[in-house]
């Protein structure tokens, strides 16, 4: 009698992605986490993420998986979204750049 391995792969419902609309100033970074989640809730692991920056002028990605790392390009507002996936699961976050503390720092009296 022969026997087959079956690989089942479990339905994508949700992504999560974390911190939620951040905040980061330039010469920061700031890393972003997506959680896929089955029907149940429950988080799931080893799923692809695909990541997606609608405003690559103000910050750029650097993708490490089912995280990304944001780098500040100038201050503005980019709009990010993790998929995961085949039933077409997104969140979307934005995330605001910030001038940098140095540069929004008022100056000391003289």
């Amino acid at each position: 009698s022969a026997t087959a391995a079956v690989t089942v792969n479990p339905q994508v419902l949700s992504i999560t992605v974390a911190p939620g609309n951040p905040s980061v100033a330039m010469g920061q970074t700031i890393l972003l986490v997506a959680t896929p989640a089955d029907v149940n809730g429950h988080p799931l692991t080893g799923v692809p993420v695909a990541w997606s920056n609608f405003n690559a002028n103000i910050a750029r990605l650097e993708r490490m998986g089912d995280s990304t790392v944001v780098v500040p390009v100038v201050p503005g507002v980019a709009r990010i979204v993790a998929g995961a996936g085949t039933s077409g699961a997104t969140a979307t976050v934005d995330v605001t750049v910030t001038r940098s503390a140095a540069a929004i720092a008022p100056h000391p009296p003289r």
